[in-house]
């Protein structure tokens, strides 16, 4: 169990697995942490099933509503990327004005539209994360607990938060210096995994088929050739066998993507092979092969 207590008053956006994690680890430390949904008509207290545990009633979520303007310090959203600026647009007249905000998402290309929102004292930060959880009619389930990583990436107070004030909610979670290499690994991961078995529906590990060896082999390549005109370090045998080894370790998983396209949900592509095709755009770099999977999601 953890035992730290801290002062700050955590809010936490919607209650789906991450943020549902996070609510679960305050109340064992007796932090205070309230999780906002939209409507309170469809929200209700959701059930969390830690492993080896007896599943625990978190407490019942809030709406705007019960906000005060200017009342949160402190923010963590870990919600589908298309819906993080939406969400901070409606909640900015709660955010206190040297507020610390906290991205968790898959993908990128969220941090500059969000650096755009804040007033100059607020401060931003992003971690990403790789517990195992997932979420259905029965509750939030924890599958694995996983390794987090998190940084400063824009204001003018990085000290705003500490290690020690994040421990306590994510457990397993370090403070980095090389955010963007390692948001970079996990986006080309993604640009596999995700729209791969997205379209021919499958679980991760029927990836390591060698039908798929060619068609993986290019999305590294591809996606390797933007990153390293940004300055990120990688190398392709390196991401091959990070590649390889996610797909076995998650071989009985189904990727979000494929969840989201099997529910008849909006996809994260945009924020995925979307954001490799756009930022190949920039710098003059073809990515045929991102493009191609992007359409065919978008088609779905």
């Amino acid at each position: 169990m953890i035992n730290r207590v801290t002062s700050k008053h955590w809010f936490i956006a919607g209650q789906g697995s991450i943020g549902s994690f996070v609510a679960y680890n305050a109340l064992l430390s007796d932090i205070k942490c309230d999780q906002i949904v939209r409507d309170a008509n469809n929200s209700k207290a959701a059930l969390f099933h830690p492993i080896g545990k007896q599943p625990t009633a978190l407490p019942t979520p809030i709406t705007s509503v019960d906000l005060t303007l200017n009342s949160i310090h402190c923010l963590i959203v870990p919600l589908k990327a298309y819906d993080i600026v939406p969400f901070l647009q409606q909640i900015m007249p709660y955010l206190a004005d040297d507020a610390a905000i906290i991205l968790c998402h898959n993908g990128l290309g969220t941090i500059e539209p969000v650096t755009d929102l804040l007033t100059k004292n607020m401060n931003l930060f992003f971690c990403t994360t790789s517990n195992g959880l997932y979420k259905n009619k029965d509750g939030i389930f924890q599958a694995g607990l996983g390794e987090s990583q998190w940084s400063h990436v824009a204001g003018n107070n990085p000290e705003k938060l500490s290690n020690d004030d994040l421990v306590p909610l994510f457990v397993r979670i370090t403070q980095v210096d090389n955010l963007q290499k390692i948001l970079w690994q996990k986006l080309i991961v993604n640009c596999v995994i995700n729209p791969l078995t997205a379209l021919h529906n499958i679980k991760n590990g029927k990836l390591a088929q060698p039908k798929f060896v060619e068609n993986i082999e290019c999305i590294i390549k591809e996606t390797l050739l933007v990153a390293n005109k940004l300055g990120i370090s990688l190398e392709f045998q390196t991401m091959l066998n990070t590649v390889n080894q996610v797909i076995a370790n998650t071989a009985e998983n189904y990727s979000s993507m494929n969840q989201d396209v099997k529910s008849h949900k909006q996809t994260e592509i945009d924020f995925i092979s979307g954001y490799v095709i756009k930022e190949g755009l920039k710098l003059n770099i073809p990515t045929p092969v991102c493009q191609s999977l992007y359409d065919q999601i978008k088609a779905l």
